[in-house]
């Protein structure tokens, strides 16, 4: 005898499968205008932003601008492939005035987009000791020497921000999809319970696991709880625009 699920328990397990592709609305085309920004800045014949894809142990380029940006989006590159990957995977800048003399230099990836660069600056796009990714520059006219490994090291400030948040939102999306399909399955119908369970299963960082189960929490107190518990979130909110302002 084949069991068969509810229509809301069918979408909610369908939810949590894909629920790990979320990320911040809008993110890809932040990204676009970040790639362009540095395109412009550089005076570049082009940019594109790759993410680090851990399980795969690949870069995978989000979003691009100029020559051959519509070809290189969606492309993926191992970390011990080319000098983008190269960049990922020791943390370091590069800057390769003439990539045919370098042997790191993916000529086969460059062809695929139709575009084949002479120079090429790449950095690691970092946050503490974590590298999310890697932002290349292709062909630049732009600053000379340490003023270009400047500008591409704030750029790369920049973007780490947006994919830190990016991979927040991701994150938090599958762990309530997850706690979704538990929940409408019987397993955990307690919503705080099920969250808990959603970022205990998933290995979630021990901030948003706090955070998913103070929301969860929250729900249960007297207003006057709740409000209290608002007020302490807005200045842990302000505090932390006020540090960042500060940097």
């Amino acid at each position: 005898m084949t069991v068969r699920r509810a229509p809301l328990a069918e979408a909610a397990v369908v939810a949590a499968t894909v629920g790990g592709g979320l990320g911040l609305p809008g993110g890809v085309e932040l990204l676009t205008a970040l790639a362009d920004a540095a395109r412009t800045a550089f005076a570049a014949a082009a940019c594109s932003i790759a993410t680090v894809d851990d399980a795969a142990r690949e870069l995978v380029y989000r979003a691009a601008a100029g020559a051959g940006a519509e070809e290189v989006v969606g492309v993926r590159l191992a970390l011990s492939v080319g000098l983008a990957g190269y960049a990922a995977a020791s943390g370091q800048t590069l800057a390769v005035d003439d990539v045919t003399s370098d042997p790191r230099f993916a000529a086969d990836v460059a062809a695929r987009t139709g575009y084949q660069p002479r120079s090429l600056l790449v950095t690691p796009i970092s946050r503490g000791d974590r590298v999310l990714g890697v932002l290349s520059v292709l062909d630049r006219d732009g600053p000379p020497g340490a003023a270009a490994l400047d500008l591409a090291a704030r750029f790369a400030i920049a973007i780490a921000g947006v994919l830190e948040i990016d991979r927040t939102v991701g994150d938090l999306g599958r762990l309530l999809f997850d706690a979704a399909a538990s929940a409408v399955e019987g397993n955990r119908p307690d919503v705080a319970s099920a969250l808990r369970h959603a970022a205990d299963t998933a290995g979630a960082d021990d901030d948003l696991a706090v955070i998913v189960a103070a929301v969860a929490e929250a729900r249960r107190l007297a207003p006057a709880e709740r409000l209290v518990v608002e007020r302490m979130l807005e200045g842990v909110s302000a505090l932390t625009r006020s540090r960042r302002g500060r940097r």
